[in-house]
């Protein structure tokens, strides 16, 4: 059972995955934190933002405005919340299409408001957690089953505050998709909460099963996300399980038994660990996709992103998945 370190973002080239094991862990980059390296000119835009008025009158409507067709176009999304209704106004989105999943990238037609009612809303966040242009999460489906908003049961809100330019993650996640490594989508949009304007925020597709079957063509495995604990880089803990798990956060799976979701997630980091010697390379293999993983780091490193899988405080903002057996 090799097991895979997974990107988050999605691509045209993408890798091809039947040239791996078939019951493996891919690791994915989280989305809605931000990657450093790609910056040049693009902190022009921040002169339009003025923190000190909550982005109330200080965004410019034609900031990230169409300049080309709406198919290669970011638009502009107006979120608005009325009791328990969310009213999405929608124009074209972001220029990449999928093969399946939420229609994110291409809305031609929608141009209507499309309503979701008793929605789940969630402050997100550590270092970029802020009372005045909070960063959230909207779980469509959370208390009503099987609830999706354009196909999508789950969505960011990014509020960007450690990027003033506010599009280098996209720029990143553009560029880890052209690389052909699985990735979220993101669209800029303008945020209103019961009429009152909050700031511009980027959407930013989940990681969950919608998102797994359209970038990898499955979602039956197990999916976990990496839950920041005490600087942790990848050390091996010990036979307890429990180590493990409250640092790794089932999305799938939940109702399985322990030993199952995180027995290979213990293994895996033995086998890491072991001392290198002519079989190390495929001890390891069994539990981790290596061609991958390596290819998950170098642009990480090319990105210059200091917050992820090898974070200056640790391993951060990445998610597991393991193939089902």
């Amino acid at each position: 059972m090799a097991q895979v370190v997974v990107h988050e973002d999605d691509g045209q080239h993408r890798l091809r995955y039947g040239r791996r094991p078939q019951s493996d862990t891919r690791i994915m980059t989280s989305g809605g934190h931000h990657l450093y390296g790609i910056s040049g000119d693009v902190d022009r835009v921040a002169r339009y933002l003025d923190t000190r008025c909550r982005f109330e009158g200080c965004v410019r409507d034609d900031v990230l405005s169409r300049r080309d067709s709406p198919e290669h176009s970011p638009g502009i999304v107006a979120l608005e919340s009325r009791g328990c209704q969310l009213v999405a106004m929608l124009t074209a989105l972001l220029r990449y299409r999928s093969r399946a999943g939420a229609n994110l990238h291409s809305l031609d037609g929608v141009d209507a408001h499309e309503r979701v009612r008793n929605v789940g809303i969630k402050m997100r966040g550590l270092s970029t957690r802020s009372p005045i242009k909070p960063g959230l999460r909207v779980d469509f489906n959370r208390y009503i089953a099987k609830q999706k908003f354009l196909g999508l049961h789950s969505l960011i809100l990014d509020n960007a505050l450690r990027d003033p330019s506010m599009i280098r993650e996209r720029t990143s996640m553009a560029f880890i998709a052209h690389l052909g490594q699985p990735a979220s989508r993101e669209a800029f949009g303008k945020l209103y909460l019961n009429g009152e304007y909050q700031g511009v925020y980027a959407f930013v597709e989940a990681i969950d099963k919608e998102y797994l079957s359209r970038t990898l063509g499955e979602n039956d495995g197990y999916l976990l996300n990496h839950k920041y604990l005490n600087g942790f880089h990848a050390e091996y803990l010990g036979d307890d399980l429990s180590e493990y798990k409250t640092r790794f956060e089932a999305q799938t799976h939940q109702l399985d038994a322990d030993t199952i979701i995180y027995t290979p997630v213990r293994e895996l980091f033995r086998q890491v660990n072991h001392p290198v010697d002519g079989a190390w390379r495929s001890r390891v293999s069994e539990y981790l996709d290596l061609d991958q993983f390596v290819t998950y780091l170098a642009i990480e490193n090319f990105l210059s992103e200091d917050d992820g899988f090898l974070g200056y405080a640790g391993m951060a903002n990445f998610y597991m998945y393991r193939r089902a057996d």
